[in-house]
């Protein structure tokens, strides 16, 4: 299937602060029930490892990513690591949840934060988990570029997939995640109840941006033309698929990259 770069309402600068707050929720809520990213653990140990580091710098973080779920593995390997969330249109209710809750081991940058131009002060194994689809292909290689130039390592993991079998799921079922989710995300706040059930725009834009992330989604082999584009001597690129045991039929697309020899400029 072709790659489409439509618009999401999420990206736009226009689109209400809280409803694009809201729609993160439902993912970050959805991808704790379903544990959907704990199998990249093994992945982010080898080259956190490999960089001397246990440092990360979570790039397009949206409402905290699935850190909650991974940080407990993390620490059951006796590998504890802290992370700093940022993000372009930045959640700061759900940043100061998540870093109240893990006593500071979760910080943030209140600051918008452009992935495509880190400078090399934020240290850190740099990831991003379902956000490299909502870059056109040049903005995608440019974060890419400037991790090599910052000598960085980077780990990036989507779980929306340019399938049918996505966009159909989603259609149907993104609407009856709005519905039926609202109601147990904690905690409880009516000014979600009111945007889910007394206006079509949290339902209309979730299912919207969701069928897009498919389509935008990278494939294998776009991930290696992107890569092949960028001037990276001395660096080393892993692409491929993660088929978690519990949900085998959604796999995780991943890029990863990291210098052969960290910490030489």
């Amino acid at each position: 299937m072709k790659r489409f770069h439509l618009f999401e309402f999420g990206d736009q600068l226009w689109f209400p602060k809280t409803v694009r707050q809201l729609n993160t929720d439902y993912l970050q809520f959805l991808w704790k029930v379903y544990r959907v990213y704990e199998p990249v653990v093994p992945y982010l140990t080898k080259v956190m490892r490999h960089m001397n580091t246990k440092e990360v710098l979570d790039l397009c973080s949206g409402s905290s990513g699935p850190w909650t779920q991974i940080l407990p593995i993390f620490a059951e390997q006796h590998y504890p690591v802290s992370v700093t969330l940022t993000d372009k249109y930045p959640n700061i209710p759900a940043f100061e949840k998540i870093s109240a809750q893990t006593s500071g081991q979760i910080n943030y940058i209140a600051d918008e934060i452009d992935a495509t131009t880190i400078n090399t002060e934020l240290k850190g194994v740099r990831t991003i988990f379902a956000g490299y689809h909502h870059l056109p292909p040049e903005k995608a290689r440019l974060i890419l570029q400037n991790t090599v130039k910052n000598q960085a390592a980077i780990c990036i993991f989507e779980s929306t997939q340019r399938r049918w079998q996505n966009l159909v799921l989603n259609t149907f079922v993104s609407p009856l995640t709005v519905l039926f989710l609202t109601p147990l995300i904690k905690p409880f706040n009516w000014i979600r109840f009111f945007w889910a059930y007394m206006t079509p725009v949290v339902v209309l834009s979730y299912v919207w941006d969701g069928f897009v992330s498919n389509l935008r989604t990278y494939s294998e082999q776009d991930l290696k033309e992107i890569v092949n584009s960028v001037v990276s001597d001395g660096y080393h690129w892993d692409i491929g698929k993660i088929y978690p045991p519990h949900m085998k039929s959604l796999p995780i697309t991943y890029l990863i990259g990291y210098p052969e020899q960290p910490n030489v400029a």
